[in-house]
């Protein structure tokens, strides 16, 4: 049938047998995948959540990719760049700095630690009842709260392509994939979660390029685009970089000097990324995981969604709702069967954020309040049947959520600012000694409490919220730190030993520990490989992205730059 956008403006909507075949394939595979690991994953703790610690690179940092891109990615790209033009993307292209900081600073030490859970980090490193409070209220939080917010927005982002794609009610759509997503995820643990991943990242990469190449054919080509999009009067679309004379500058230069080092989850990434780390095989798999992560995420991903989003300024003028654009455009330039393999390819995405968020907060609910607080002698296999009731808790209580939100890229700002001030304390704590578990409480509660006071109180704009945020916590914490006893020395050279974090920062307690065991990280040369690796993926995602949009000179440059960064990194940090 044909359907009506916001304004009134007529998109062809129909779908035939063959889509709704492809459709019903795919998720009849994707159940029957997850459901195929179940023996492997019901041993105990360990296999349930961590795939007994065996999987290989390619196959943890798929997952990862395929789990931080969800149906609301599209959606909020398009927002960025109706609103504020290819250049509104550094909200998240900012993010790379840290992403490659995680992977040369932080990758193996995560997976050297040996714990189940980020949270379970807090009594790894600290001691006494404050890290006992510090791992439960950390767990309730993710569990309950974040895990909400998250699979709330990724909820109603798919809400809004299934209304717009299969015309039915989106909460009975939503609801039979969170269901289908739970079952698997139930069943297969980890590795049902990892497999599944794979399978959708590589279908949902499929349809966004089919997408892509329809949609940039309906305006007439590339050429026609960037006529369309430079005409237009109030911003300069194809600017990478907004000029200072813009309003977009000084959020800018927030976003690239300090968004990415001050996200709650400055030293991972987020809960579900350190799940792949401690899944790893070993401390370099979880390192080379982590680099190919960071290159499919920004470099492969980004052009896409940034020319849809193009072509929907160039398609929909004026459109109320620019998140509506990106499932409007699938349905007017897809032929027959395409449509079907792109709200698969949707619905893939959807679902492997999905199975993973429920898979980490289920972890949260289980091993971190359960287990350690409530229940703490029952039998390995009962604890994985806890877990997976965890699961449906987890995934109610998200749908409670996304009935409360309207915004997909709001929501990101939104959560981004919540834990902008714990940000700082998360990298220092694995390379200073005198960091303790009271330290978090500080910046934590701080950032938390200030947070909701600007937003409440105040109508700044985003940025001066998140560096006003950033340095009232930073003060509280810092001063908190000095205030109060470090933690045992016993704890920090069990630590110490355990992690081989560099000696810089733990000098009195690298002296206790001696030099047995694995070697410590060379701060100075992982930081040096980090810089590399900043320039090699911003070559590579713009040098992609210039020769995209015909811009061949500049293009080429950035892509020697890419190959040269890149070949230093193979040589002497990958070999």
């Amino acid at each position: 049938m044909d359907g009506t956008d916001p304004r009134g403006i007529g998109y062809n909507s129909a779908m035939i047998f063959l889509d709704y075949a492809i459709i019903a394939f795919f998720l009849l595979v994707t159940v029957a995948l997850g459901f195929y690991f179940t023996k492997r994953s019901s041993g105990s703790m360990k296999d349930f959540f961590v795939s007994g610690r065996n999987l290989t690179w390619w196959l943890a940092g798929t997952s990862m990719v395929a789990a931080s891109f969800s149906s609301d990615t599209p959606l909020a790209v398009t927002e960025f760049v109706v609103e504020h033009g290819i250049a509104g993307n550094w909200y998240w292209w900012s993010f790379a700095i840290q992403g490659m900081m995680v992977t040369f600073l932080y990758s193996k030490l995560w997976r050297r630690a040996e714990i189940l859970t980020d949270v379970e980090f807090f009594e790894f490193r600290y001691s006494g009842k404050s890290a006992a409070f510090l791992r439960m209220f950390k767990a309730f939080f993710g569990a309950v709260l974040a895990n909400s917010i998250i699979m709330g927005w990724v909820i109603l982002a798919m809400a809004t392509i299934l209304k717009i794609t299969l015309g039915i009610d989106p909460v009975v759509s939503v609801v039979i994939c969170i269901v289908l997503a739970l079952a698997y995820s139930m069943a297969g643990g980890l590795w049902g979660v990892a497999a599944t991943d794979f399978l959708q990242f590589i279908v949902a990469m499929v349809g966004s390029i089919a997408l892509t190449v329809f949609a940039v054919g309906k305006v007439g080509g590339l050429g026609a685009l960037k006529e369309a999009v430079a005409a237009r009067p109030e911003l300069d679309y194809l600017a990478f970089v907004p000029s200072p004379g813009e309003a977009l500058f000084t959020t800018f230069l927030v976003f690239i000097f300090m968004q990415w080092w001050c996200a709650s989850a400055a030293d991972s990434g987020g809960g579900i990324l350190v799940q792949r780390m401690l899944a790893s095989k070993s401390p370099k798999e979880s390192f080379r995981a982590m680099l190919w992560f960071n290159t499919a995420h920004y470099a492969l991903r980004t052009w896409p969604w940034v020319l849809c989003g193009l072509c929907v300024v160039v398609l929909y003028p004026g459109l109320a709702s620019p998140k509506d654009g990106y499932p409007m455009l699938l349905m007017e330039v897809l032929p027959a069967g395409w449509k079907g393999l792109m709200v698969a390819s949707l619905l893939g995405a959807f679902m492997s954020t999905v199975d993973s968020s429920l898979s980490y907060a289920s972890s949260y609910l289980t091993h971190d309040i359960y287990r350690r607080f409530l229940v703490k002698s029952r039998s390995e296999r009962h604890y994985v049947w806890v877990s997976r009731w965890a699961m449906v808790v987890a995934a109610v209580l998200a749908g409670l959520t996304s009935l409360m939100m309207t915004s997909v890229a709001k929501a990101w700002m939104f959560w981004t600012l919540l834990g902008a001030g714990a940000g700082l304390v998360k990298l220092i704590r694995w390379y200073w000694w005198r960091i303790n578990a009271w330290s978090e409480i500080a910046a934590m509660g701080n950032s938390l409490v200030f947070s909701f006071l600007l937003n409440t109180f105040t109508k700044l704009p985003y940025w001066e919220k998140l560096v006003l945020n950033i340095v009232v916590s930073t003060a509280v914490w810092v001063t908190v730190t000095l205030l109060t006893r470090p933690v045992e020395t016993e704890k920090l050279v069990q630590f110490y030993r355990k992690v081989r974090p560099s000696a810089f920062g733990w000098g009195p307690i690298a002296a206790l520990a001696g030099t047995d065991g694995e070697a410590p990280i060379s701060l100075r040369r992982e930081a040096l490989y980090w810089g590399v690796s900043v320039v090699f993926i911003y070559a590579l995602t713009f040098g992609l992205g210039k020769c995209i949009l015909m811009e061949w000179a500049t293009g080429a440059v950035m892509l020697v730059m890419a190959a040269a960064s890149g070949w230093y990194l193979y040589r002497n940090a990958l070999r």
